[in-house]
């Protein structure tokens, strides 16, 4: 019977609780046999609720008291522990649990220890026994589940998880592969982390297969070795589904020659490069399909430059959506002619670091503007500046910085990381952001707060809020600086009627000086309530400052006071 059919009867409510409490359930390298060891399975829960809570520890510090948080996660454990429960008690149930737990696997080892036979000896799977139907039935019917497989070789295991790999030898891929050419038959994306090529790759390949990455740091040329080659040939021949391929490298090993040559240009979709390389560099232009390009100081000799300039703009990438390039100021001349290779393409997402490029800024954001202002939504600048090769003197406004870029029409992301004291922020800052750029989602002018007898001058006031809560009504997500001592540029606090919708701002973070006394925070609160009547974090300064407590407590009251307000009302 399919899942489909086995669920149609279960009523509405109880499936979104399943999928909402089990959705996070899927690490399947813990969680590999429901069925075999109902103990092992609470063991995972602790393991998912430490997981959740540090997660809620990282994101949401300075949101509330601790034990509200501890409650809501006891509310949130229960839960879990009745669906749970549920899921092993029910066949229905436990089909639709076991469906979210097995949709991503990572590594061989939860399907290999449900083969009779297969056991570790000395750090390594070993198997004893032949493969057959009848020892195989439980390893084909976990696989069948599978739609995610995420495949690590044992180097790449042990360097970034600092942890001694367990590696399967090469006789277990041999008999799996007689047995079970194609182990996965619902498998829709694969994911392969490695030194050195593994040998299982050829058996994660199925006539749904979506999407395929690769992500080497090995020294040798991986696109040219025949293990690949006989990949993307198998894929070629029964994925007919198949349309995305990331191919990833932090060496300069990449020959995008080689991809060409592999004709699988009508599926490369992204490319990470650590270096542009030799004379293939122009080579990515003809990967019709390419939407993600990533360049970490990309070196251009100056034939490729010149190259560049006989290029046909019917040549010119057409399809890409997000580029991304680190470089320094005596590679800058490499970003010029990246841009101007990618004007025929609808970028949406730019995302530049920049060491020491303060003086070049202006011609890149003009170059920017003028070939994406229809497409681009996400920008992303990351100024790493030398600060002593500044004077305070010498700081302008951050309205100068963005000039360039008020022509873009549809920004919804801007994250201007950081800016220091070079660049500061004023309230008409904000207005000219809010002006510009009416739909962010996202702001972020990480400029630090500033000191001294200027910072009347140059720091936003408690009247941004009201700004930006006016004139951006979908943003969600805000950092900028702001100073304790200065006084709101606005005459009085506006009212609560000035606004026709509650905004929905979620995060705010506030780059400060000092501490806040109980006086700052309490006129802070104050003013935030009015603008982001449902702010769910707060940070002023670092993480796990007294003030952002202090504010969150005080914001949590009032937003209880309101919501009692309303129940009552009905």
């Amino acid at each position: 019977m399919d899942l489909v059919d086995m669920i149609v009867d279960i009523p509405g409510e109880i499936i979104e609780l399943i999928f909402k409490n089990l959705k996070d359930m899927d690490d399947a390298q813990s969680q590999n046999d429901m069925e075999m060891d109902d103990d092992r399975c609470s063991e995972e829960e602790e393991e998912d609720e430490e997981d959740t809570d540090t997660e809620d520890d990282e994101d949401e510090v300075g949101e509330g008291s601790v034990d509200e948080d501890q409650a809501e996660g006891q509310r949130e454990l229960s839960t879990r522990n009745s669906l749970l429960s549920c899921a092993l008690s029910c066949k229905i149930f436990s089909k639709v649990a076991l469906g979210f737990i097995w949709h991503t696997v990572t590594g061989w080892g939860p399907l290999l220890k449900l083969i009779p036979g297969c056991q570790i000896v000395r750090f390594a799977y070993s198997l004893e026994g032949e493969l057959n139907d009848a020892s195989l039935e439980r390893f084909d019917f976990y696989a069948r589940m599978v739609k995610k497989f995420i495949l690590q070789d044992q180097e790449w295991e042990e360097r970034f998880t600092r942890k001694a790999g367990i590696r399967v030898k090469d006789s277990v891929y041999r008999h799996l592969s007689l047995a079970r050419p194609r182990p996965f038959p619902s498998l829709t994306s694969f994911e392969c982390f490695y030194e050195r090529l593994p040998r299982a790759m050829m058996l994660c390949v199925s006539p749904h297969l979506l999407e395929a990455a690769f992500v080497t740091s090995q020294s040798s040329n991986f696109t040219s070795r025949t293990e690949i080659r006989h990949y993307l040939d198998a894929v070629k021949q029964e994925a007919p589904l198949f349309r995305k391929l990331e191919i990833s490298s932090d060496r300069r090993v990449l020959s995008l020659a080689s991809l060409i040559h592999l004709d699988v240009d009508r599926f490369i979709e992204s490319i990470a490069l650590e270096y542009s390389v030799d004379e293939t560099f122009l080579a990515w232009s003809h990967l019709t399909h390419l939407e993600v390009l990533k360049l970490n100081e990309p070196d251009l000799l100056p034939k490729h430059l010149g190259l560049i300039n006989t290029v046909e703009p019917s040549d010119f990438p057409k399809r890409l959506k997000a580029l991304e390039i680190s470089v320094q100021r005596d590679t800058v001349i490499n970003v010029f002619r990246l841009l101007e290779l990618c004007q025929y393409s609808p970028v949406e997402s730019f995302q530049l670091t920049g060491r020491d490029l303060h003086r070049e800024y202006n011609k890149i954001f003009t170059a920017v503007a003028s070939g994406w202002s229809e497409s681009l939504t996400s920008l992303s600048i990351t100024t790493v500046l030398i600060q002593d090769a500044f004077e305070i003197d010498s700081a302008s406004p951050i309205s100068d910085f963005l000039n360039p870029l008020y022509s873009l029409r549809e920004l919804r992301i801007l994250r201007l990381w950081s800016l220091g004291e070079v660049f500061y922020v004023r309230d008409k800052d904000i207005r000219n952001v809010c002006n510009a750029w009416p739909n962010l989602a996202e702001l972020v002018l990480d400029a630090d707060p500033v000191s001294g007898s200027e910072s009347s001058q140059r720091s936003p006031t408690t009247a941004s809020f009201h700004i930006l809560a006016q004139h951006c009504p979908m943003l969600n997500n805000l950092r900028i600086p702001f100073h304790k001592s200065v006084p709101s540029s606005s005459v009085a606090l506006p009212s609560s009627t000035v606004i026709s919708l509650p905004h929905n701002l979620e995060r705010l973070q506030l780059a400060v000086r000092g501490k806040l006394t109980k006086a700052h925070t309490s006129r802070l609160a104050r003013h935030l309530d009015l603008a982001f009547p449902n702010l769910k974090s707060v940070v002023v300064g670092h993480n796990a400052s007294e003030s952002s407590k202090a504010i969150m407590k005080l914001l949590k009251s009032s937003q209880i006071a309101r919501r009692r307000q309303v129940e009552t009302a009905k």
